[in-house]
């Protein structure tokens, strides 16, 4: 159907001013479609597009836009009323060097064009503000994106599931058949499905597009399809909701999940950078109790940083304020609702802070996803546009370009960091591995001590009682596998008593260095907690590592 439209076979003719000729009438309907085309372009009016690069520079030098949020409309079609404008295709805009090549989609039945790479592409709608409530929309989402507005016709795909392989389209058959949708159902192992703004083009008027019978529907028969056809593929949800929420993604509970594998869990993160600023297990407790019980073949996945912002949906106004005030002093450093700034840099570079959340991170319930770079310490650069600012190039070595690439600088999709402190002649991955007590070898550490005790990755978790306020204890067990783990949220050295009379008996060992710690009798256990500091204990009765 997509390909049907000419929709994802590359840039057509040049811009008016490059190319004099005389726009042709618009076209009727296509007869496999039923969509109409718009001036020649074979763009259904529904989603027309507008191909941009997503750096600021690079817009400009396109003659895109002239400003930091300001994206040139092209002009309305003569005689056309209510219609879209059509696509417009930026001259020189090469993307054969750009890293995320994709061939275009398979659509059976339909003759296949020439080879061209899909293109990063920007809904440009009537308005700016696309979405409701959502005035960045416009700039924020470089993908193809759904028109869910009511009465839209869901005419493009949105990022699901699409494949670098080359995916397959199939028009599923649906009884009366009012409304044609694809469903994209090939691919590598990992897909990530939008959920929180529509996880398949199943818009309904009167609704905000979450949580839809039948978006579920949808989602069960292309889980059905991959675990026949992929079971080595997961299929991870972004939905930007409330665990309780969320948790409907997963399917039916009583058969261990039918609709997704994973899905993030973002109220979490904003709130473990909320406790240790305030120096309160509070946030994270509250937030973890909250979160509702999954299917056993279902998991969470958490997260400290991402490609995207360090978004604050999910938390009230005040406490928005309060994470601005503490974490983005400049303004440069926010973008949308949220933080664009890396690990490191948000926690002024402080190792101790550092390890604090990276042992969180891994030791909490779910799948830890660590973003590229924050193993070493990298920084951002603030003065790029949008998100770009997390999403410079990954720092191998102090040679050229960071040992990302060997071509001119000047030809990088966005400039290496160039800083006193973060730069790559200073943070790098080659000099963190000369180095044994470097950032990076210690998260090696801690990862490999992970996968050693399965109680991380598939234990339940409890939350134990502590006595002071800025510790927080839990347990992480599975079968004979029991992990104590205690962390610290405070800058000074607290003390903490803990309720383990369960495990009379037992002596605590630590995992990093072995140390075996006195028997838990029947009082409550003492604990004397460094600044930012963490334990993890094995709780075995044989009391070994």
């Amino acid at each position: 159907m997509v390909q049907a439209c000419r929709l994802l076979r590359g840039p057509g003719p040049l811009l008016p001013g490059q190319q004099r000729r005389r726009h042709r009438r618009p076209e009727g309907p296509d007869r496999q479609t039923g969509l109409s085309a718009v001036a020649g372009r074979g763009l259904p009016v529904a989603a027309a597009v507008l191909q941009v690069a997503p750096q600021g520079r690079r817009l400009r030098r396109l003659r895109l836009h002239r400003g930091a949020a300001r994206v040139r409309r092209p002009r309305r079609l003569r005689g056309v009323r209510g219609r879209r404008p059509p696509a417009r295709h930026a001259r020189h805009h090469r993307l054969r060097h750009e890293p995320h090549q994709r061939p275009a989609p398979v659509v059976p039945g339909v003759p296949q064009g020439p080879h061209r790479p899909l293109r990063r592409l920007l809904r440009l709608g009537r308005r700016r503000q696309a979405v409701p409530g959502r005035p960045d929309h416009l700039r924020r989402h470089r993908g193809v994106q759904l028109d869910l507005r009511p009465g839209a016709r869901p005419v493009l795909l949105p990022p699901v599931l699409l494949s670098p392989a080359g995916p397959q389209l199939r028009e599923p058959g649906r009884a009366g058949g009012d409304d044609l949708r694809a469903e994209v159902l090939a691919g590598p192992r990992h897909r990530r499905v939008p959920a929180g703004r529509g996880a398949v083009p199943v818009p309904e008027e009167g609704t905000n597009c979450e949580n839809l019978p039948a978006t579920h529907a949808f989602l069960k028969r292309v889980r059905k399809e991959i675990d026949a056809q992929y079971p080595d593929t997961v299929i991870l949800a972004e939905a930007n909701q409330w665990p309780e929420d969320v948790v409907d993604y997963f399917g039916d509970y009583t058969t261990g999940g039918d609709e997704c594998h994973m899905a993030f869990h973002f109220p979490v993160m904003p709130r473990i950078f909320m406790a240790v600023r305030r120096e309160s297990r509070y946030p994270v407790s509250e937030i973890l109790a909250k979160t509702p019980a999954i299917p056993s073949s279902c998991q969470w996945g958490i997260f400290l940083r991402n490609h995207d912002e360090l978004t604050l949906e999910m938390v009230t106004d005040e406490e928005r304020d309060y994470m601005w005030a503490e974490y983005a002093k400049d303004p440069r450093m926010r973008a949308n609702i949220g933080i664009r700034r890396r690990l490191a840099p948000l926690l002024d570079n402080d190792r101790n802070q550092i390890e604090l959340f990276t042992a969180l991170l891994l030791s909490l319930p779910g799948s830890p996803i660590l973003y590229y770079g924050d193993e070493i310490g990298m920084g951002d650069n603030i003065w790029l546009g949008d998100r770009d600012a997390v999403r410079t190039p990954m720092q191998w070595t102090p040679d050229r370009n960071a040992g990302f690439s060997s071509s001119d600088p000047g030809r990088l999709f966005l400039p290496t960091i160039m800083d006193p402190v973060y730069g790559y002649q200073v943070t790098n991955v080659e000099a963190s591995m000369s180095s044994p007590s470097s950032l990076l070898h210690w998260t090696r550490r801690m990862i490999e001590i992970r996968k050693q005790n399965l109680a991380f990755g598939l234990g339940s978790y409890r939350e134990l009682p502590s006595s002071n306020p800025a510790v927080i204890a839990f347990l992480r067990e599975y079968e004979d596998d029991l992990v104590l783990c205690v962390h610290n949220f405070s800058r000074f050295a607290q003390p903490t008593e803990l309720d383990l009379s369960a495990f009379h008996g037992r002596h605590p060992v630590e995992l990093f260095g072995g140390v075996r710690f006195p028997a838990i009798g029947e009082l409550p256990y003492l604990l004397t907690m460094a600044g930012h500091g963490f334990y993890w204990f094995r709780l075995r009765k044989d009391a070994t590592v």
